[in-house]
């Protein structure tokens, strides 16, 4: 996570270039609802189980070191990272609970942005 980057602003580019339109506002909506009741691994569960793969690569790319610096997937399951992530203590750089929660926090962002996103876009 670097403290330097503005990841507000990193959230709100990545929801206004998703490309999200009408058809998107109930998965994101589901999504977000999946992620604020029952947490992070359980929203990729979800998007698995549903085979939403648009918004599951979406939000695998947002938190990818370039961007919110969250995890590097590259080549491994998103599953398989958020356990490693949960396995870590929390005094460490990378992982334990802070990571998650600051996951959590700045995937909410970005959901409820490409949420308004898609709603504008039908209002066009």
């Amino acid at each position: 996570m670097n403290a330097k980057r503005n990841l507000d602003l990193i959230c709100m580019t990545w929801a206004a270039e998703g490309g999200f339109t009408d058809s998107d506002m109930k998965p994101i909506t589901d999504a977000l609802a999946v992620l604020q009741n029952d947490g992070l691994y359980a929203l990729f569960l979800f998007l698995k189980a549903r085979n939403n793969e648009k918004l599951q690569k979406k939000l695998i790319e947002l938190g990818e070191e370039q961007k919110l610096g969250l995890w590097s997937c590259r080549g491994s399951d998103i599953l398989s990272e958020l356990r490693k992530m949960m396995d870590v203590p929390n005094d460490k750089s990378k992982g334990g609970l802070n990571s998650i929660f600051f996951a959590i926090d700045h995937i909410t962002k970005a959901l409820t942005y490409a949420r308004f996103h898609a709603k504008a876009e039908n209002k066009k």
